[in-house]
């Protein structure tokens, strides 16, 4: 995971992380080492929306995630741009 990170975000890690200081402060695991906090890193600095973005363009994890993966992907991103636009 640590590996994944420095090679895609650098000393931009960092900022994705926030606070975190270990994985059970991640938010929840989608599949594949891919985290709800990266998600939300990736939609707010990187304007990625749609599952094909994240898993293909940004983290290159859309060669191994699985369909129901990729369905747990979409629906957090579906609750999170409903529970945004209700604020």
């Amino acid at each position: 995971l640590a590996r994944r990170w420095a090679s895609l975000y650098g000393s931009r890690v960092w900022r994705m992380l926030g606070e975190a200081r270990a994985v059970n402060e991640l938010g929840e695991l989608i599949g594949q080492g891919l985290y709800t906090r990266e998600v939300d890193y990736l939609r707010r600095q990187e304007w990625a929306t749609r599952p094909d973005d994240i898993l293909w363009r940004r983290t290159k994890l859309g060669l191994v995630f699985t369909d129901q993966e990729t369905a747990r992907l979409q629906h957090y991103l579906a609750m999170t741009k409903a529970k945004e636009q209700a604020a």
